[in-house]
């Protein structure tokens, strides 16, 4: 084989394998732009649930109703079942 003969097989190879990792390249560049569009979509939507729960818009709270948190109160203090250790807590949670 003669020199040129032998360069230019060299030079083939070469080629190859630099388009081998420029499609390497590509397909990681392509995976990345892929996660980094899901993550965006998955932000923007924990952002809006944010929203809604800081605008008030999400379901109420149940006990932020003064009425029905001294219902819940008398409730525990006249039953048996509930321990003072446990109205205790109840009332600490609530209060």
């Amino acid at each position: 084989m003669s020199e040129s003969a032998a360069a230019s097989g060299r030079s083939d190879s070469s080629v190859a394998e630099v388009e081998s990792a420029a499609g390497e390249v590509n397909t990681t560049l392509t995976t990345f732009q892929s996660t980094v569009e899901d993550l965006s979509t998955q932000l923007a939507e924990l952002e809006g649930q944010v929203e809604t729960v800081t605008d008030g818009g999400g379901s109420p709270q149940p006990f932020q109703d003064p009425e029905l948190v001294h219902k819940v109160v008398h409730a525990c203090m006249d039953s048996d079942k509930i321990s003072e250790d446990e109205e205790l807590r109840i009332l600490d949670s609530l209060l």
